[in-house]
């Protein structure tokens, strides 16, 4: 998913795989620092899930992984660092799939592969041509006004209409401020 600024990419891959009912997986690009990284989160939601990665044999005599159906959601995908980068592009490619970890390799097939930005022209061309682009476009003052007035029904919609104005029709700041609470914004 590409687009502005809190337009709703996170959401739509909750949901997706809320659809799917896969366990989510959420991950900052900015923090990724090694497939290892990727193992690491996948092996918590798989617990999670009850359903833990199974060693399922051996390749080039290390352990040989396989991950559950989950759903990898990675936020700021053109922030991940170029080892990270190296690391995704045989696990992505659809006649690959395998993840190379410090002390194995993962069977990644069963994974649906998800990534978010605000800036699509920074990710690596071979890593974006792995991904079927979906572009998110930003709210209009009508819509702004009706996301605000889902999430507070009690005020008049031109009362929605004139957060969303100010706002920047950005939807978490027409929401709420930094203590997650509805601000209300005086005349």
């Amino acid at each position: 998913f590409h687009g502005g600024r809190s337009n709703g990419k996170t959401m739509m891959a909750k949901l997706t795989a809320k659809a799917l009912e896969r366990a989510f997986v959420e991950a900052d690009g900015n923090l990724i620092k090694s497939t290892d990284d990727v193992f690491d989160l996948a092996c918590g939601a798989a617990d999670e899930i009850r359903c833990p990665i199974v060693q399922i044999g051996t390749k080039n005599g290390l352990p040989f992984y396989q991950m559950p159906n989950i759903v990898f959601f990675i936020d700021e995908l053109h922030s991940l660092k170029s080892n990270v980068v190296n690391g995704l592009l045989k696990p992505l490619e659809a006649k690959d799939m395998i993840m190379t970890i410090k002390d194995g390799y993962v069977d990644v097939s069963k994974v649906l592969w998800i990534g978010a930005t605000t800036e699509r022209g920074d990710i690596f061309p071979p890593l974006e041509s792995r991904f079927y682009k979906i572009a998110m476009l930003d709210y209009n003052l009508t819509e702004m006004a009706e996301i605000v007035k889902v999430n507070f029904p009690q005020w008049s919609l031109s009362d929605c209409e004139a957060v969303a104005q100010r706002s920047g029709l950005i939807a978490r700041e027409a929401l709420s401020d930094d203590d997650g609470k509805l601000r209300v914004i005086e005349n």
